[in-house]
């Protein structure tokens, strides 16, 4: 479970309710003078397919573990100014190399695929500890 969970399902909250008035009282609820029964059916589906995307994003969003975030530093020319000094009470301690190094180590591991670069643990050094 999430630790914002309050937040989720307040967020859960405010995708159901005004999903289910509007399916109710504009969809189901209408003239049929005005809306026939296929275009109703239309909207029905549409309206259900949206709830179900929405729902299933704040799903994922919630509960699936984001993995590695690229580094904002690397490719933006941003400057990094945080420590590097390791936490000892921590298992391992890395930074990214710099582009030149990469691109040396990449060339040297045969690796040309983008993707692979991307996810590839090469891109990390170890830092010293400290002690």
């Amino acid at each position: 479970m999430p630790a914002d969970f309050r937040f989720t399902f307040l967020t859960l909250t405010m995708i159901v309710v005004p999903t289910v008035l509007c399916i109710y009282y504009t969809i189901l609820q209408a003239d049929d003078k005005i809306i026939d029964q296929i275009t109703k059916i239309s909207l029905l589906c549409l309206y259900s397919f949206s709830f179900t995307m929405c729902v299933l994003m704040l799903y994922y969003t919630a509960f699936t573990e984001p993995g590695i975030l690229p580094s904002v530093y690397q490719n933006s020319g941003i400057p990094n100014t945080e420590s590097l000094i390791p936490n000892l009470q921590k298992e391992y301690y890395c930074e990214y190399q710099q582009k030149a190094d990469l691109l040396h180590v990449f060339e040297d591991l045969g690796i040309t695929d983008e993707t692979e670069k991307f996810f590839s643990p090469y891109k990390f050094h170890y830092l010293p500890l400290k002690l």
